[in-house]
């Protein structure tokens, strides 16, 4: 199995993030699916729907049309959707691809910025693809959506934020690891992957990180799990990627690291399969 990793947020708090996709918090006062503090959940609200005959939670942002190879969308998120106009570091989004018509990816990053150069989505034609994504808003209270390839319609639901201070702080995705070119994981072998003083995640005083993680050219149905590097494999799998054919189309998935002990410099990645 071929791994590749971005480093999509950097955290203050203490928690586990692993289950964050998962969970559906109350709107007000806020029951932080994330746990951490200062999260704001929000009742789902959408954002963006290219699709002609889409809908968003205040008519805008509907029926744009596909977005085509190497075109980029903006999307307002303050002031909508139940997010503040102020005071908003990140939001936390559900983006969803439809409609492709080539294998492409699709980043999501702070409008402002130049292209990231790493994927959120890795959407395939003739299958819907969705990831949490949780992106530092940028100029003009915008986020913006980049499609690499072919044509795809895509969907954004504002999920939370995070208020600007020191609690949670949204980096610039970079990518922090890609096997690709080097040895592929194999079974039940893990990877280290350093995440303390790289990609703008501080040294010291950071308890947890946010990834979003992608697994491609599996050669069995295996599942990966993320784990703190000096911790034991867990025994549960709320972090995990199943391939859906060996050898088939990349899995993209946010997930959480919480780092441990004296000196948790890093994220553990074991697989089954290679």
């Amino acid at each position: 199995m071929l791994l590749g990793c971005a480093i999509a947020v950097a955290a203050s708090f203490g928690a586990s993030l692993g289950a964050a996709a998962q969970a559906v918090a109350p709107a007000v006062p806020p029951s932080s699916a994330l746990q951490g503090e200062g999260y704001a959940a929000l009742t789902p609200a959408r954002l963006l729907d290219t699709r002609p005959g889409g809908t968003t939670v205040d008519g805008v942002g509907v029926g744009a049309g596909a977005v085509g190879a190497g075109e980029v969308v903006k999307v307002k998120v303050l002031g909508r959707g139940g997010v503040p106009a102020t005071g908003v570091g990140s939001v936390a989004l559900h983006v969803t691809a439809v409609g492709q018509t080539e294998r492409t990816f699709v980043t999501v990053y702070p409008t402002g910025i130049a292209w990231p150069g790493t994927s959120n989505l890795n959407p395939i034609p003739g299958m819907v693809a969705s990831n949490l994504v949780i992106v530092p808003v940028g100029a003009g209270g915008e986020v913006s959506l980049y499609n690499s390839d072919g044509n795809v319609q895509l969907i954004v639901d504002v999920t939370g934020w995070f208020p600007a201070g020191p609690r949670f702080t949204g980096v610039t995705p970079a990518r922090v690891a890609d096997t690709r070119t080097a040895a592929k994981v194999g079974a039940g072998e893990s990877l280290s992957v350093q995440v303390a003083g790289v990609a703008g995640v501080p040294t010291s005083g950071v308890s947890a990180v946010v990834l979003n993680v992608t697994a491609v050219l599996a050669t069995t149905q295996t599942f990966l799990t993320v784990y703190p590097s000096d911790a034991a494999l867990p025994p549960h799998l709320e972090s995990q990627h199943r391939t859906r054919q060996p050898g088939g189309e990349p899995g993209g998935h946010r997930d959480g690291c919480r780092r441990q002990g004296e000196d948790p410099q890093r994220c553990r990645f074991g697989a089954r399969g290679r």
